[in-house]
């Protein structure tokens, strides 16, 4: 997201970088002193932390900015963000990471390895550095070597020191301490053992080295400050992005930009934007040098008396009063490491509080996907994988379309097409090269509407697409990885000026109406269409493979994979396609001139030019693409055999009355699928491709052939995200659902603690959010719910959710807690979705409500057949009354009292905790029950007298007060 913003500069203002600043601690594997180094950056403005014995738990965490090594024994973290890490790379004892013109690396060898072993580390490390020295990089080396040489400070040289020492100096790099300051400090003595190396090219920036022996670290070390002048200014990120506009100034302005003169695109660009610049504020989006979310004042002033008590400590000599100074040292020091644990949990608190999808949620979320620390592509590796992406060699024939175009009589765009078109743009959406957002547009368009219908009418009686919007900004977005060693690999997006999107809507729509009036589309194409999702494809493949297995007959299902298909779509077919359906020649033109000079930026300042493909984030594109692919399901095949598509993902369904038959019907389908996707210029990865033969008998010995690749078929594939089996029962798909739901919501409790966290409504979203997750596709496999297990599967996970929900003890049971919490049943909910799925039409707010009606009288059924839950049961025994209620949410001690689990003697004594479920303050003889607790016990009297407008009496029971609480929004 952050990198889409960035795709504006208009209006941003820069920050000047001088210095490249860097930390170096050893952190002696403390959490504080990880949490003081935040503080200590963010006042000295540093750029890169390097750690020595960092603490492992907070390594282990997934900081896409924090780079170590698998033990945990180093790291290197980008703290200020304004310098982009290219590559980091590890070794024995070292991490090191490419930034700017820099090498830093981070070292650690232990005290404990033999001399054998340290020389063998600091051969691999200086190997290295011997590499980058030949590269030309400037080299900077922090660490612990656990090496003595007075030559950097103290009196002992030892072994290792006097290695260290020969081996810098043979490769003619310094060391930059100046051994008047202990880099270590214990209250039995001192040490210079953290050492900074650096080359020659460095020392002639004249870096400055600095001991904070001022600073509070949380660790026997030191910080050490190490300021390297740039060669040359360095402008840092943008710190500055444009709010929401004045809409009256932006009105405003827009008219009196474009009320004269023709209408211009270009000039139509510069006045919009300029407009946009002077009605809309700045808005500080980024701090390079921010404080930790947790830092008070508090903790600063209590980092001052700590650093006063250490020195009254340091220098006192009287043996009697140093002991009680260290004593008081100590005591303050304890007190800093709880005050921040304290800010931390508050500062945590609030966040979940005021924003549960926010920053808290994204940190968490971050946790449990596979990321590896980011490193920004250099130029030329950015242009290495447009090269292997795009088509960048322009097709001959495309180079005479711009001379061929000669304008044809056109019906123009009304004012009434121009709104429509405008509508269809989403709001919220990434701002093309022009940084102009869709909002701003969409403003604007509809204030002057006339102007901009003589804008597009202009473009469209001349058979033209401007070239201002045929440049795309490119953004490469990490793939989702399975494991760390995996290869990473982008998705490309463009990023489109949104006035062009507008006009391609206007093409767009006059383009399905020529296709659908020469008779549209493919039925089974079902990408990009209108009516048409991911569940009438897989509904079609269910279909087909059932009716085989009525009627006995064998049937295979192929997901053959297309390599880079949007990418690699060939412009000329596109336009024969388009001359084939019979589509207007103004149409043609109009695509033609489309596709003629497509550039994307690679970079600010660096463009390529494509010769192909449709462009992914378009609008366009899609219906290009399914223009190009319609004839695919029109190859001529044998009787039995369909394809279906779903944008680029082609499914074959071959039937057939034996094995052999099979074989050959699937073998000869493949060839003719590959021999049309070779004469349109598309390639198929084999090695991608899938096979499955339905049935309930395991069908071996059979195997097919794609492009000289042999198919094995499998017990299961995924196809849209639905894990489809042999036999049909999706017993493989609810597993991979739920378990991924699992890990999820696991993660997740981090940001749902019972007492304190989110209030009950926000924690309601999230788990009906992770809710929808699991039910994706469920008009599939809903009827796989009514089997014992698959019922069973789907009630632990949501049981997981509805702990979370409602704040209870994990000893409810899975039935109360669901009632408790509002959470529908997913195998209910399953069924819900297939049968309004099965209406076949739009489905209305009636039409839901009728359902929800069933799941509701389902569920009551089962609630009241359930053999658990049953104190919760007698409480709430309508389930429909307590869920649509509209007003009220439970809490951490309402739940308690709801489901009989909680801080109750006569539950703490069913769980083993309590020898007598007699009350506490009432003696022996009466048992401590949630209700005795609300209307008997006198220890609560005097709260119950402070309720206003509910008469609690002794006669009463606990349904009586749950009624209350449901008839009425004000008790």
């Amino acid at each position: 997201v952050q990198e889409l913003q960035e795709g504006y500069k208009g209006g941003a203002k820069v920050v000047k970088k001088t210095k490249f600043n860097l930390l170096q601690l050893n952190a002696n594997r403390s959490d504080k002193a990880l949490d003081m180094a935040s503080i200590v950056a963010a006042r000295k403005k540093v750029d890169l932390i390097t750690f020595s014995e960092p603490n492992r738990l907070r390594c282990i965490k997934n900081n896409r900015h924090l780079y170590t090594k698998n033990d945990c024994s180093v790291a290197i973290l980008n703290a200020s963000q304004i310098f982009n890490v290219t590559s980091y790379r590890t070794g024995e004892c070292y991490v090191c990471v490419n930034v700017e013109d820099f090498i830093v690396y981070s070292v650690y060898i232990s005290p404990n390895c033999s001399e054998n072993m340290f020389n063998e580390n600091l051969s691999d490390l200086f190997n290295d550095v011997r590499i980058a020295r030949i590269e030309g990089r400037r080299i900077i080396i922090t660490g612990d070597f656990n090496a003595k040489n007075n030559f950097w400070g103290g009196q002992i040289t030892d072994k290792r020191g006097e290695v260290l020492l020969e081996t810098t100096e043979s490769m003619g790099l310094y060391i930059l301490n100046d051994g008047e300051t202990p880099t270590l400090e214990r209250i039995n003595g001192s040490s210079y053992i953290d050492i900074t190396i650096v080359s020659e090219e460095i020392i002639e920036r004249n870096p400055i080295w600095t001991v904070l022996e001022d600073e509070i670290s949380m660790s026997d070390h030191h910080f050490i400050l190490l300021e390297v002048p740039m060669a040359s200014k360095r402008q840092g990120k943008s710190k500055y992005i444009l709010g929401i506009p004045n809409k009256d100034i932006l009105n405003s302005m827009s008219r009196e930009k474009t009320k004269d003169g023709a209408a211009d695109v270009s000039r139509c660009e510069k006045s919009l934007i300029e407009a946009y610049k002077k009605s809309a504020p700045q808005i500080r989006c980024n701090e390079n040098y921010k404080m930790p979310f947790w830092w008070t004042e508090e903790i600063q002033n209590q980092i001052g008396r700590v650093r006063g008590k250490r020195k009254l400590f340091q220098r006192c000599k009287k043996e009697d009063v140093r002991e009680t100074r260290k004593q008081d040292y100590k005591k303050e020091k304890k007190d800093l490491k709880k005050l921040i644990t304290k800010s931390k949990r508050k500062s945590w608190a609030k966040r979940l509080d005021e924003d549960i999808f926010g920053d808290a949620y994204r940190i968490v979320k971050s946790q449990f996907a596979v990321q590896n620390p980011k490193t920004t592509l250099l130029r030329q590796q950015r242009e290495d994988i447009i090269d292997g992406l795009f088509i960048t060699t322009i097709p001959m024939v495309c180079e005479s379309w711009a001379e061929e175009i000669i304008p044809a009589e056109i019906s123009t765009f009304t004012e009434a097409e121009v709104e429509n078109a405008c509508k269809r743009i989403k709001s919220g959406r990434a701002p093309g090269p022009d940084g102009l957002p869709p909002e701003v547009v969409k403003i604007v368009i509809k204030n002057n509407i006339n102007y901009f219908r003589d804008l597009y009418n202009n473009l469209l009686t001349g058979n033209r697409f401007p070239d201002e919007w045929k440049s795309a900004k490119l953004i490469l977005i990490e793939k989702p990885k399975k494991n760390h060693t995996d290869e990473i690999k982008y998705r490309p997006i463009c990023l489109i000026n949104v006035l062009g999107k507008v006009y391609e809507n206007l093409i767009n729509l006059r383009l399905y109406e020529e296709i659908d009036a020469k008779g549209g589309f493919h039925k089974n194409q079902y990408g990009f269409r209108k009516g048409k999702t991911t569940m009438h494809a897989i509904e079609k493949i269910i279909q087909i493979a059932k009716e085989a297995n009525v009627s006995k007959k064998f049937n295979a299902l192929v997901l053959i994979d297309v390599r880079n298909a949007f990418n690699t779509a060939s412009w000329p077919i596109i336009v024969k396609k388009l001359k084939d359906i019979g589509v207007q020649e103004y149409l043609i033109n109009l695509v033609k001139s489309y596709f003629n000079n497509r550039t994307i930026q690679v970079s600010n300042d660096n463009k390529k030019n494509i010769g192909g493909g449709v462009p992914q984030g378009s609008i366009l594109g899609p219906t290009l693409w399914n223009i190009m692919y319609n004839d695919v399901m029109n190859i001529e095949t044998e009787e039995d055999i369909q394809y279906i598509c779903y944008a680029d993902d082609l499914a074959i369904s071959i039937t057939a009355k034996d094995k052999e038959e099979l074989m050959l019907k699937t073998n000869a389908t493949l060839s003719a699928a590959n021999v049309w996707m070779t004469h349109n210029e598309l390639k198929i990865a084999p090695e991608k491709t899938e096979a499955i033969i339905f049935g309930c008998k395991k069908i071996t010995n059979i195997n097919f052939t794609i492009d000289g690749t042999t198919v094995k078929p499998t017990s299961s594939v995924t196809y849209l995200g639905i894990k489809i089996d042999r036999r049909l029962n999706f017993n493989k798909h609810i597993d991979a659902a739920c378990e991924k739901a699992k890990c999820t919501i696991k993660a997740l409790n981090a940001i749902l603690p019972n007492v304190r966290g989110p209030k009950p409504n926000k924690r309601k979203i999230l788990a009906m959010t992770m809710q929808s997750a699991i039910l994706y596709g469920a008009p599939a496999w809903a009827d796989a719910t009514g089997t014992c297990g698959n019922q069973k599967k789907l009630k632990t996970t949501q049981r997981i959710m509805a702990l979370r929900t409602c704040s209870a003890y994990r000893t409810v049971s899975t039935d109360a807690a669901v009632v408790v919490a509002g959470l529908v049943p997913l195998h209910i909910l399953a069924g819900e979705r297939q049968r309004l799925y099965n209406l076949r039409r739009h489905v209305t707010l009636e039409d839901r409500r009728k359902e929800r009606k069933k799941s509701y009288q389902m569920w009551q059924k089962e609630w009241d057949e359930s053999g658990s839950g049953r104190w919760t049961y007698k409480i709430l025994p309508k389930i429909e009354k307590w869920v649509e209620r509209k007003h009220g949410h439970v809490s951490f001690y309402l739940t308690q009292c709801l489901t009989g689990h909680g801080a109750f003697c006569l539950y703490t004594k069913k769980i083993g905790k309590r020898a007598s479920a007699d009350c506490r303050y009432c003696g022996e003889g009466t048992e401590d029950t949630p209700l005795h607790t609300i209307v008997e016990c006198p220890k609560w009297e005097q709260r119950r007298r402070k309720l206003q407008g509910i008469v609690i009496n002794k006669d009463m029971k606990m349904e009586d007060i749950t009624n209350v609480m449901i008839n009425s929004s004000k008790e």
